[in-house]
């Protein structure tokens, strides 16, 4: 599951001076990516995070630049968590003010299917009679096993 942020936050200057901003986008039980292809990088400097599958990213920018940044930005829950996930975009212009709001994700949890490993080879020889011991077979459900 992917969830863009594209229309959920809007990040501007209150001032309507269209200046730099640091905007950091923070998750809680989640990831975000803004992919590397998004033409605005180039106008933009990184400031933490790597910009892929991190629990955080900052960077600093022209305030369009930054809402094109935010808009691209990707959400991905954690692996087989369901629940309730945070994304916290803060967004301080060059005179220190600051805004922060906190988007509440709800995770629906899903049916994951249920895993069986065999041993790779079984050996056997031909002609000899007698059980064969097919080794270790291993079923496991994820949803059983969840707390």
């Amino acid at each position: 599951v992917v969830l863009p942020l594209s229309g959920l936050v809007v990040v501007s200057d209150a001032d309507g001076t269209e200046g730099m901003m640091t905007v950091t986008i923070e998750v809680v039980r989640a990831s975000v990516t803004i992919p590397q292809e998004t033409v605005e990088w180039s106008n933009a400097v990184l400031l933490s995070g790597s910009g892929t599958l991190d629990s955080a990213v900052s960077f600093k920018a022209p305030a369009a630049v930054c809402q094109a940044l935010v808009d691209a930005a990707l959400i991905v829950p954690a692996t087989d968590f369901s629940g309730l996930a945070e994304i916290i975009v803060t967004a301080t212009d060059n005179e220190g003010a600051q805004a922060i709001i906190t988007v509440p994700i709800r995770v629906n949890e899903v049916n994951d299917a249920p895993t069986i490993s065999t041993p790779s080879a079984v050996a056997v020889t031909r002609g000899v009679g007698g059980p064969v011991n097919l080794g270790t077979i291993t079923v496991f459900d994820p949803e059983a096993a969840a707390p």
